[in-house]
């Protein structure tokens, strides 16, 4: 557990906030032997949660596994600051101009 903490730290990943039940596994066991723990977890970086923040993590109900399946809702508000890149496309009619060889 102290490596995989350790890995959270060199990468700056933390643990987002989380909206419904508290516990993310259990082991469907009855009375003393019953353990609940919140196992399951989402990461992020400060700069992800920035670009993101508008984002949420919810717990759902669930009766079949002993997992509760997690949503995490990723909505963006601030764009990157990078721009998409158009693909460049050949043109077949540069073949015509007088310096095409020179330039290719």
């Amino acid at each position: 557990m102290k490596a995989f903490r350790e890995v959270l730290e060199r990468c700056q990943l933390g643990d987002m906030d989380f909206q419904g039940t508290e516990f993310t596994w259990d082991n469907h066991r009855d009375g003393a032997a019953y353990v609940q723990v919140r196992l399951d977890r989402v990461m992020a970086t400060t700069q992800w949660h920035n670009w993101f923040p508008a984002s949420s993590v919810v717990h759902l109900p669930c009766s079949r596994s002993n997992h509760v399946p997690i949503l995490v809702k990723v909505l963006e508000i601030h764009r990157p600051p990078w721009k998409r890149q158009r693909m460049h496309r050949f043109e077949d009619k540069w073949t015509t101009h007088p310096e095409y060889e020179d330039v290719i």
